[in-house]
């Protein structure tokens, strides 16, 4: 099995037939899971499912419940990698009430865990986090796989409230598997799990926990060998110290992190390291340097990037050419920004984009298409309810409007004051008020 995969299927084959022929049903039952599992080593999917599904059979008939259902394990989750998603929900349907009844408690928590991943793959988080929750009370033995699992159904929990923006129960349940992993001494995952819990403490603005978190993370690193897990920490430091204004060091962590991904070849860890780069010296306003990084980002192979870190580095290029006074190249990169950002639904940065864009027509002198563009970005600011946002299309709309629909201008005027004050944004305020 582990030296010569094709070799131990024949003999494996031989043997089941043989195994056959003298009517042996325990034998027959541990060569097709023997099969089952050479068989998805050497990536026969197919073959691999039919083995399991026979070895399951073999079981049944020896009534074996407690092999059976682990053939069907192995069954269900080889469906879930092949995003075989009705298949899977047809035979977690057949498998969990024979599971429930042999009341093996772990047994029962892997097939919720795996109907749960299946929705998670589906993006339907909701629904996945109804099976993680049920999983729950069935990963309650202290023996230390069972902790492992439980730890790994709070991450995946934090990790589906994470896709529906619930910022709250994504940070706890991220610290209920920092405390699994902390009672169980996993260095790695703790190091892991705190630098996704600074993360998540960070969108929750809690900057000073979020950097002790983060720094904690980084102490472990020095124990441990996880280059991988380093270089996630070294980042999400980075963009924490950024947040605080403290670019300098910043700098220094992202630039550990983009060190590694560059001499790895991660195109991913890349992108994201050389957005952060740029968005440090944008910061530092040495747009030379920032524009370099972008450019990185933007030269990178095509569809190996993840479409919102490109069109980040496109709509920073923009505002970088646009405040150069190259409009052209400023409108070229917006576009392909905005086109992405549509393509993708992402609406806040659909609303950013769009105002962009219209900034760019403004100093053109197209004041019809700026003020298509702001009403768009105002328009979507609305929809995803982020005030600040709404406030910086209001106040934009509002400038370009005097003169051409004053009374429109001043009902935004006093909407956007209205707003700032409630944010207590003084800046804003002011603004609102020059304008008015």
């Amino acid at each position: 099995m582990d030296t010569d995969v094709i070799t131990s299927i024949e003999l494996s084959k031989e043997l089941l037939s043989q195994a056959q022929s003298a009517d042996d049903t325990l034998l027959s039952a541990k060569l097709h899971n023997l099969l089952g599992k050479a068989n998805k080593k050497n990536n026969n999917i197919n073959e691999s499912l039919h083995h399991y599904s026979q070895s399951s059979v073999y079981y049944s008939k020896l009534n074996d419940a407690n092999n059976q259902i682990k053939a069907s394990i192995n069954y269900i989750k080889i469906l879930l990698d092949e995003k075989r998603y009705d298949e899977l929900a047809s035979s977690i349907e057949t498998l969990l009430p024979t599971t429930l009844v042999y009341g093996d408690e772990f047994f029962i928590a892997q097939v919720l865990l795996t109907k749960g991943d299946s929705f998670y793959d589906q993006k339907k988080y909701i629904d996945a986090n109804a099976q993680y929750s049920s999983a729950l009370k069935y990963l309650v033995d202290e023996d230390e796989s069972v902790q492992k699992k439980l730890g790994e159904t709070y991450k995946k929990l934090a990790q589906s409230y994470k896709r529906l923006k619930n910022r709250e129960q994504t940070a706890y349940f991220y610290t209920k598997a920092l405390g699994i992993y902390t009672n169980l001494g996993d260095l790695k995952l703790m190091a892991r799990t705190l630098n996704t819990l600074a993360e998540a403490q960070r969108y929750l603005d809690n900057l000073v926990l979020a950097l002790d978190y983060s720094t904690r993370a980084l102490e472990i690193h020095k124990k441990i060998d996880d280059p991988v897990g380093l270089a996630k920490a070294l980042l999400g430091a980075g963009i924490i110290y950024r947040h605080i204004n403290l670019y300098e060091k910043s700098l220094e962590h992202v630039n550990k992190a983009y060190l590694y991904y560059k001499k790895v070849n991660n195109v991913l860890g890349i992108a994201k390291t050389s957005n952060q780069m740029g968005l440090l010296y944008t910061r530092l306003k040495q747009f030379d340097q920032a524009e370099l990084f972008y450019q990185i980002t933007i030269d990178l192979p095509e569809g190996m990037v993840e479409e919102k870190t490109l069109a980040t580095a496109l709509r920073e290029m923009a505002v970088i050419n646009y405040e150069s006074g190259d409009l052209d190249s400023a409108m070229k990169f917006a576009q392909k920004a905005y086109v992405t950002y549509k393509a993708e639904n992402l609406k806040s940065y659909i609303s950013i984009t769009s105002r962009i864009i219209a900034n760019i027509y403004r100093a053109h002198g197209d004041k019809n298409k700026a003020i298509e563009y702001y009403k768009e970005s105002l328009s979507v600011a609305r929809v995803t309810g982020n005030k600040l946002y709404e406030i910086k299309s209001l106040t934009a709309l509002a400038a370009i409007l005097i003169g051409i629909d004053t009374n429109e201008a001043i009902i935004l005027l006093k909407r956007s004051l209205a707003l700032s004050t409630q944010l207590d944004d003084k800046l804003h305020m002011l603004y609102a008020i020059r304008l008015s």
